[in-house]
């Protein structure tokens, strides 16, 4: 009898816009992306366990949706929709219920997450921004996490990177001036800001791309938080071929990236969704420090840019997990 073989091919991920880079303490090729949550206007967000800072400081917030988006033709079995090849997965939406977490459930010889040369330089790090406050709350990463966080991915194997300008011509890297604001001790001996945050130009990316070689079997498995049931979403393609799928935590107001003529940069104050993903003291530390000074924040460099260019990824420092 001859055995059947089973097709390998490759999987490729794109991550873009809110998503928090929480590397593993105790697990080098282990992150979480973790996402905050993003379901309310500034107004309606006040209660004690979101809002534990001063709303009139951070200013307004655009509600985001964390969603999959993937090709009919690469479901088990393959789907079709009259006119269009793409499947919508959505995550989450305006109830507490939807929070959840995605793992990938891989059959594959490749073991192991390893890390392009640019991650580093090109997703900024809180503590660049925020210096000695940027103490990420560790329970962000917990199997039940705090009402802050709406989603979160686990990533423990493929090649983690930034995109490949040369080959990758849809996905803009963009430069942006990114302060660092730093604290000193005032006359009176309280904390203040000093008041001259120095700004640097980086060139930032919107996106980070996983890649898996030779799998197997690809399935994307989500977990409400609510009461742990689970949803699967298996995913394949022919031999040697590639599953492309994105995954993303953007604006609502324009979450499927469609080409707007209105578009226009503006001042990333999405980017301040990330703090409440701070120890609640760190946040507190932030409003009595900046003293009536906004919390800084990225923002671009220049005019020209793509759509939904003010959803930046951004990394914290390792926590256990």
């Amino acid at each position: 009898m001859t055995q059947l073989m089973t097709a390998r091919f490759n999987v490729k991920v794109s991550f873009t816009g809110l998503f928090l880079m929480v590397p593993d303490a105790e697990i080098p090729a282990k992150v979480a992306l973790v996402c905050p949550r993003c379901d309310a206007d500034a107004e309606q967000i006040s209660d004690a366990d979101r809002r534990p800072v001063d709303v009139t400081r951070f200013g307004f917030f655009r509600r985001h949706r964390l969603f999959v988006t993937y090709d009919l033709s690469n479901t088990l079995p393959p789907a079709t929709v009259p006119g269009s090849n793409k499947g919508v997965w959505y995550l989450s939406s305006s109830d507490t219920a939807s929070r959840s977490a995605l793992t990938f459930d891989v059959t594959s010889s490749q073991t192991g997450l390893a890390f392009g040369p640019k991650v580093a330089s090109r997703v900024p790090s809180l503590s660049s921004i925020l210096g000695d406050l940027a103490k990420i709350d560790t329970n962000i990463v917990d199997h039940q996490p705090p009402v802050s966080v709406g989603g979160q991915i686990i990533i423990d194997r493929g090649t983690l990177r930034t995109p490949n300008q040369a080959t990758e011509t849809n996905i803009e890297l963009t430069k942006w001036s990114v302060p660092s604001t730093s604290f000193k001790t005032s006359q009176g001996g309280g904390q203040g800001c000093d008041c001259q945050p120095t700004v640097r130009t980086q060139t930032l990316t919107h996106y980070l791309i996983l890649e898996m070689n030779g799998v197997e079997s690809f399935s994307l498995v989500r977990r409400r938080f609510s009461d742990n049931s689970t949803e699967r979403l298996a995913l394949a393609a022919p031999e040697n071929k590639t599953v492309e799928l994105a995954i993303s935590h953007l604006c609502d107001i324009n979450p499927l990236l469609w080409r707007r003529d209105d578009y226009r940069r503006v001042k990333d104050e999405d980017f301040k969704w990330y703090y409440f993903l701070l120890d609640s003291a760190e946040q507190s530390n932030i409003t009595l420090r900046l003293n009536d000074l906004e919390a800084p924040i990225p923002y671009p460099a220049g005019a020209s840019g793509g759509q939904g260019g003010n959803c930046l990824i951004a990394r914290s420092s390792p926590i256990n997990f």
